[in-house]
């Protein structure tokens, strides 16, 4: 580990470079008494994997034979009705048209649970090896299985149409030198944490479980690094996450094949998955026989040979839909994919902080953890804000105000630190969170556009577009948190701190009383027509 350091406005900036594991940490600041570091918030149920060629499994020479077996396969299986047919168009994008008239809430198909794979079902047939692994991992390995099985599987139908890496446009399926544009992005750290979590779970089923599976009963060629990487994909790619508590990620045929559709909503939190408006999970069937079917309906009316499509809803970043998704969204407007975007921006105690202990237990009172990560958004609000400035205000407090680190203010120093508490310390806020974004803009400025437009001449439009689209939302992002903090250190001189509330709670921020007025004021009229706290301070 080589360490670089340098000092700049009192605070100790760090480079940190692991050459063992080719992780690079973005700079550490540490800026009035607080730490600032990159560490993501984002779920770890995301892999990536090693520079990889394209995979061999790719669609066969006919498409459209292997889209009729898939629905022939889903309708001797149980899927009776299905209005709408898988197709590519001359793009060469995988779409689902519309057979015949559709109107808005209309069943399109209905899928019964034999087809899904979930973790229940991966742990049923592969036993105790999957049960310590998450939902995403045990859904992957029994693809990878599936597709490994010499006797034909129940699922081939439909593997044999599921696209190769290089069609998911996923973070997976990236080379490092196209993941290497994305380095002065918030998601770099993701990206490069998937790959050693994803070797890891790999070499633990390469130990246990594949050994067991062998020729030839299994083509063994699949049980690779790189084939885990594209099962992980689609799981990733096509799951749907939290439809409900029973079945938190179900993979489901032929919703591979329907356009996705997204609609930003103007919720005050921001949340980890996002609702699915016209998926449902029904019941069919008598009472005592009623079978589980996961129901696509159509999102409005629709005319033959338009395109079905999946209606997601919810407050994730774009980033994020990159990030877990790897999608190819719809056209939409640059205000709506501004407001989709997002910055992840790590704050923490400095462990070199004079009041490193106090601070600590402070936060151990709230349980909460000395590194903590927030979501920077195009528009601050509120629910931001409420949990940045009370962690920063601790991070930065010095000098006089440490008084409230006693003991004595324990169990309300919280409550204090929830407003602004002094101008010194508000002060310092604002510069620690500008200075943190200014570092950021500047490391994504020196990569200007035409050098990855040149760099990514070879690769796909797609993962150029989300490159260039990426770089202007947090430059974006960056510059508006910038000018909100510049703009809040302008207003500081009207807000009320700790000692003005202290006084106002005591009722001492007033004029005195003449009744209040003890012995002969040194001079006529002093001690009456100043208030207290000009008399006083």
């Amino acid at each position: 580990m080589l360490l670089f350091g340098y000092f700049f406005h009192k605070a100790l900036l760090l480079d940190c470079h692991c050459k063992k594991h080719r992780v690079r940490t973005p700079s550490l600041d540490c800026s009035f008494s607080g730490l600032r570091i990159s560490k993501t918030t984002r779920c770890r149920f995301l892999y990536s994997r090693q520079a990889s060629r394209s995979l061999p499994l790719k669609l066969g020479a006919s498409l459209l034979d292997e889209t009729e077996e898939l629905e022939t396969w889903l309708f001797d299986n149980g899927v009776p009705h299905i209005k709408g047919k898988p197709t590519s168009s001359p793009a060469g994008d995988r779409i689902f048209l519309a057979k015949t008239p559709l109107k808005a809430g209309e069943e399109v198909l209905a899928v019964p649970e034999k087809f899904w794979l979930t973790k229940q079902l991966s742990e049923k047939l592969l036993g105790f090896h999957v049960s310590d692994l998450s939902d995403e991992e045990a859904i992957a390995t029994l693809l990878l299985v599936e597709t490994a099985r010499q006797k034909p599987s129940f699922w081939k139908p439909w593997i044999q149409t599921l696209p190769n890496l290089s069609e998911l446009h996923h973070f997976l399926s990236w080379s490092l030198e196209e993941v290497k544009y994305l380095e002065c992005s918030s998601v770099m750290e993701d990206i490069e944490t998937m790959r050693e979590t994803a070797s890891f779970v790999f070499e633990e089923l390469n130990t246990e479980l594949f050994p067991k599976l062998l020729h030839p009963h299994y083509d063994t060629k699949y049980f690779t690094l790189e084939y885990f990487m594209w099962a992980l994909a689609i799981v990733q790619s096509f799951g749907l996450y939290d439809l409900n508590d029973s079945f938190p990620l179900v993979l489901v045929p032929g919703l591979e094949w329907f356009t996705n559709k997204y609609f930003h909503t103007q919720e005050d939190v921001s949340r980890e998955y996002l609702s699915i408006s016209n998926v449902d999970m029904v019941r069919i069937g008598p009472f005592f026989k009623q079978e589980r079917r996961l129901k696509v309906s159509a999102a409005e009316d629709l005319k033959p040979g338009e395109r079905i499509s999946l209606v997601y809803e919810g407050n994730v970043s774009l980033v994020d839909i990159f990030y877990r998704w790897g999608w190819r969204l719809e056209a939409l407007e640059e205000e709506q994919l501004l407001r989709m975007g997002s910055y992840e921006i790590s704050f923490a105690v400095s462990p070199t902080d004079q009041f490193y202990d106090d601070k600590e237990d402070i936060l151990d009172g709230k349980k909460l953890e000395l590194l903590q990560t927030f979501e920077l958004r195009y528009d601050m609000s509120e629910e931001l804000l409420e949990r940045m400035l009370p962690f920063l205000r601790l991070v930065c407090l010095q000098g006089k105000d440490v008084f409230i680190l006693e003991a004595v203010f324990r169990s309300e120093v919280w409550s204090h630190l929830s407003l602004p508490f002094s101008y010194d310390n508000e002060k310092s806020v604002c510069e620690l969170v500008i200075q943190t974004c200014k570092e950021s803009l500047e490391r994504w400025e020196q990569v200007p556009e035409d050098f990855i437009i040149r760099g990514m001449e070879h690769s796909h439009k797609i993962r150029e577009k989300i490159v260039l689209m990426i770089k202007w939302m947090e430059e974006t992002i960056l510059r508006r948190t910038i000018e909100y903090f510049e703009g809040y250190i302008g207003r500081l001189e009207q807000l009320e701190y700790y000692q003005e509330r202290r006084l106002r709670q005591l009722d001492l921020l007033r004029p005195l009383d003449s009744s209040e007025v003890v012995g002969q004021p040194t001079s006529e009229g002093t001690s009456v027509e100043k208030s207290f706290d000009q008399f006083y301070l």
